[in-house]
C-alpha cells in the first residue's frame, strides 16, 4: 500500500494499522455517508471481496465509481465526489484473489474463531 507524506495529513497510527484511503461513489451515496457515516451492512455481497466498504490507495482507482452530482453537467463543470479518510484495516487479511460473497474476512490461522479485521487485496506482481 502507499503512503502519503503530505504535511496537512497527520500521521498514522502503526499499531492499528491505519492509512488514509479513497472511497469514491454516487451523489445520493455521498449524502447518506456525509449524514450517517460509512455502513458496511448495506453493502452489496457482488463486490470482489462481498459486503463491506471498500477504499483505494489510489484516488484514480476510486474514481471510476463517481458519478458526477449533475448528470447534465459536463467537461471541467462536473462535480463528483471522493471521501478521503483515515481507516483503520488491524489485522488484515491479504490476499491476490477475488472473495465474492463474503460477509467477514476470514478467521486468523494463529487464533481460531477471530476473525481478521479487513480484507487487502494484493494483485500479483
Amino acid at each position: 500500500m502507499q503512503t502519503t507524506s503530505a504535511s496537512w495529513l497527520p500521521a498514522c497510527e502503526v499499531e492499528v494499522n491505519e492509512a488514509f484511503l479513497w472511497h469514491g461513489t454516487k451523489p445520493a451515496v455521498a449524502d447518506v455517508i456525509s449524514e450517517h457515516g460509512f455502513d458496511e451492512r448495506v453493502g452489496s455481497l457482488q463486490g470482489m471481496f462481498g459486503a463491506g466498504v471498500y477504499f483505494a490507495d489510489m484516488c484514480s482507482k476510486s474514481d471510476q465509481y463517481c458519478t458526477p452530482r449533475n448528470p447534465a453537467t459536463s467537461g471541467s463543470d462536473a462535480r463528483f465526489t471522493m471521501f478521503l479518510s483515515r481507516v483503520m484495516l488491524g489485522a488484515a487479511h491479504s490476499t491476490a484473489t477475488a472473495m465474492s460473497q463474503t460477509r467477514r474476512p476470514p478467521n486468523m490461522p494463529s487464533m481460531p474463531g477471530r476473525a481478521h479485521d479487513s480484507i487487502v487485496y494484493r494483485p500479483p506482481a
